[in-house]
Parts: C-alpha cells; structure tokens; sequence
C-alpha cells in the first residue's frame, strides 16, 4: 500500500516549516493551532481544515500554491517509483 494523501502532506508541511526556520510551538503560537495539532499534521496523523491551511501557508510566507505543488510532486514521484518496483518484479 502506498504513502497516504496525509503522509506526503505531512512531508511538504515538515520541509516548509523547517525551510522557515520555526518549532512546531513556534508555528503553533503564530497559527492560533496547538503544537501537538501541528504535530499531528506533520506525522499525517491529522488533515488540516482548509482555514488552517491557508493560515499555516500565510504564518510559513509559503503560498498555498507552493506548498500544493510539492504535495503534488512528492504524490507524482511516488506513484512512478511504485510503477518502476512494479515493472522490474513483472521484468524478472
């Protein structure tokens, strides 16, 4: 079973936050989220509400836009390594 739509934006979400230089708490505390919320996004535990989305986008200086994109490529990049194992165990 592949990575779930969750994980790889949990993925996108850690590297953003990382990129901004920001704990959790710290993004927590500019969101108005709890850090165990932030937390939960970024082990695909939780999704976000499309607020919070926008909010953690705009609190990161990431424009939404952005940060689908990367969720995009990570689910693209996924899909065509799951394709490429597939065709080398049927190519054996």
């Amino acid at each position: 079973m592949g990575m779930s739509l969750e994980r790889h934006f949990a993925q996108s979400l850690k590297v953003a936050r990382k990129k901004a230089s920001l704990t959790q708490t710290q993004l927590g505390t500019l969101c108005g989220l709890n850090r165990t919320f932030i937390s939960m996004l970024e082990r695909g535990v939780r999704k976000p509400s499309l607020e919070s989305f926008m909010i953690i986008a705009t609190q990161l200086k990431v424009p939404a836009s952005t940060l689908l994109i990367d969720l995009e490529q990570r689910i693209e990049i996924a899909e065509q390594s799951k394709a490429l194992a597939k065709s080398h165990l049927i190519n054996k």
